[in-house]
């Protein structure tokens, strides 16, 4: 799981924010890198970049669940 503040300045948009998807793609240099063992989860908030779904030698199924929460 590669994750990043939304204000690093290696943070750049790729694809502007899709209200009707809920989403906004970046371009992103400087992140950090984490395993997502079997049984991990993350908590991502509004200020966080997240890139998901990056395959682990050894684990071949990726599964992943999203919640989203709205914040005023």
């Amino acid at each position: 799981m590669g994750i990043s503040p939304v204000a690093n300045p290696g943070a750049v948009v790729k694809i502007p924010y899709d209200p009707k998807t809920d989403t906004e793609n970046f371009t992103v240099t400087g992140e950090k890198y984490y395993d997502a063992e079997p049984g991990t989860y993350f908590i991502f908030s509004p200020l966080d970049i997240h890139r998901p779904a990056i395959k682990v030698k050894g684990y071949d199924t990726i599964k992943k669940i999203v919640i989203k929460v709205r914040v005023p």
